[in-house]
């Protein structure tokens, strides 16, 4: 007989949510483990699906928006988070080594630890990895379920193209726990993970376990001059060129003139004037056993 249980939750909208998943299944199965699984078309009713959910751990099979949202469910309990990552970036699930294949990520279950990580807050809503406002917005809400669905994260230069050519700055004012900045920007971000947008890195130290965030802030650039800060932004080395504010903090404010959307692991959370804090360790959640884990401190 089962001695435990796991609801996997499946995001029909992820992108690839037709993947096969009985092998993995059946490897929960075999490890002991009673599986119940469960569709979702709407991730903002996850939160209540899994309170009413009596199992013991939680999967989720989706994207980072799809995961977040759990995240904020779990955060705080005993309940671990088993990741099964069926979006398009799942940059959470790369933070932590997870594999794509099903099958793959459901043997860090039967075969994995637990390890606590952090969950980021803006304006009271969970995320894991990257908020964002300004250009990141633009790309965002060019990338339809279409596009990502045909070109997957081959669109994204593309789109990031696109979108700074179209980009105009707005003032700003960044609050960083004791230190207060105003300026003009055309992207801000505030990330808590280690990856985000399809394998750029946070910062180069930042980690999922550290118990900070970290914000960068980018002065308006000609488009082409643009150009010129990806490899800071894949490396994790933002902070470094000029014409960037870089901050490291637990609580961050950010004031703009006129109401702007924040964009939280790939969908579009709140706006401002926005709040953002950090929860440290406040999610439980499957990792490799044994390995490298990009996204965790040593």
């Amino acid at each position: 007989m089962a001695d435990k249980s796991i609801a996997v939750f499946v995001n029909h909208a992820s992108t690839n949510a037709g993947a096969d998943l009985e092998a993995g299944l059946a490897l929960l199965r075999e490890a002991g483990y009673s599986v119940a699984l469960e569709a979702i078309d709407d991730p903002a009713g996850l939160a209540a699906a899994i309170a009413d959910h009596p199992a013991e751990v939680i999967m989720i099979g989706g994207g980072d928006g799809t995961t977040a949202c759990a995240a904020g469910a779990l955060a705080g309990t005993d309940r671990p988070l088993a990741v099964l990552p069926l979006g398009n970036a799942c940059d959470f699930a790369r933070s932590l080594a997870i594999p794509h294949d099903p099958l793959e990520a459901c043997r860090i279950v039967t075969q994995g630890r637990i390890h606590a990580v952090d969950v980021a807050r803006v304006n009271g809503r969970s995320y894991l990895n990257m908020a964002s406002l300004g250009l990141s917005v633009d790309v965002a809400r060019r990338m339809s379920g279409d596009f990502k669905r045909r070109w997957g994260v081959l669109g994204y230069p593309k789109l990031l193209w696109d979108a700074a050519r179209a980009a105009r700055s707005f003032r700003v004012t960044l609050a960083c726990d004791d230190r207060r900045v105003s300026h003009r920007v055309i992207q801000i971000g505030v990330g808590n993970g280690f990856h985000y947008g399809a394998g750029m890195t946070v910062a180069d130290d930042a980690r999922l376990d550290d118990g900070l965030l970290h914000v960068h802030a980018i002065h308006p650039l000609p488009w082409w001059q643009l150009l010129f800060l990806f490899p800071y932004v894949w490396t994790g080395r933002l902070r470094k060129p000029e014409r960037v504010i870089a901050l490291t903090g637990t609580r961050v404010e950010v004031t703009t003139h006129h109401a702007r959307t924040v964009n939280a692991d790939g969908e579009m959370a709140t706006h401002t004037p926005a709040t953002f804090e950090v929860v440290p360790r406040a999610l439980r959640v499957f990792v490799p056993a044994e390995g490298e884990v990009p996204g965790l401190r040593a």
